[in-house]
């Protein structure tokens, strides 16, 4: 619930009868949570008692890794990152107000769920997508318009994503290009991106191709000189 938490827990030792090195085995379970990294050795807690003026009492106490190092924490991090998704639209035929369904799927890493509340903005507008009680799938549909971008916060690093459109071939446009700004789909930075791209080509019926249409100008203005010249010379001989 905060960026920096700490729990504690309090152990209650025996009353020891013997001498000697007690060890104990501290295990963290792994809880499963997407983007949580949790502790994979082991602590432990070693007691030494040692026998005084006929008595046992506990000497020393401390706690250490499996690999011999003073270590008495647990420690976790959350990681997550950001996806952006956005939106060009090109060709000559290509409606850039037109709004494109765009279906966004996250997955989480096997084995985990994503308990975390994702949330996306767009247009000003922010939406969560609850963690509740944790899921491994959960799918997003978006509309987009040409230069419009949808950004998805707090998602746990180690997600994977799908960027899939609707089918606007049967409209006139091409199937949609996708670039992706990491090619494993993988939330593992601060920002991943994807890009999207509708082209819809088609020409011009002027009569005229633009492409030649300067030239025509220039014979224009060439003919109509001549004519202007011929009638001058007509009017000079009369």
């Amino acid at each position: 619930g905060s960026a920096t938490a700490v729990k504690t827990a309090t152990i209650t030792l025996p009353a020891y009868t013997a001498v000697g090195i007690y060890k104990y085995t501290f295990r963290e379970t792994d809880g499963g949570t997407a983007g949580v990294s949790y502790r994979g050795e082991d602590i432990l807690l070693v007691v030494t008692v040692i026998e005084q003026d006929g008595k046992t009492r506990v000497a020393a106490i401390h706690t250490e890794s499996e690999s011999g190092q003073k270590s008495g924490s647990f420690d976790n991090t959350y990681s997550a990152g950001a996806l952006s998704v956005s939106k060009q639209v090109t060709g000559l035929m290509g409606d850039r107000e037109k709004p494109f369904e765009v279906k966004v799927t996250f997955h989480a890493p096997a084995g985990d769920m994503v308990k975390s509340d994702i949330s996306y903005t767009l247009n000003g507008v922010n939406t969560e997508v609850p963690g509740e009680t944790g899921w491994t799938t959960k799918e997003v549909t978006i509309s987009l318009k040409h230069g419009q971008t949808v950004m998805f916060t707090n998602i746990p690093y180690g997600v994977t994503y799908t960027v899939a459109e609707s089918d606007y071939t049967g409209e006139g446009y091409d199937a949609p290009t996708y670039t992706y700004g990491d090619d494993t789909q993988t939330v593992d930075s601060a920002s991943e991106t994807v890009e999207i791209v509708n082209n819809k080509g088609g020409r011009v019926d002027t009569g005229v191709s633009l492409d030649s249409l300067p030239y025509v100008m220039l014979l224009t203005l060439v003919c109509g000189g001549m004519a202007l010249l011929v009638t001058r010379k007509r009017v000079n001989r009369e």
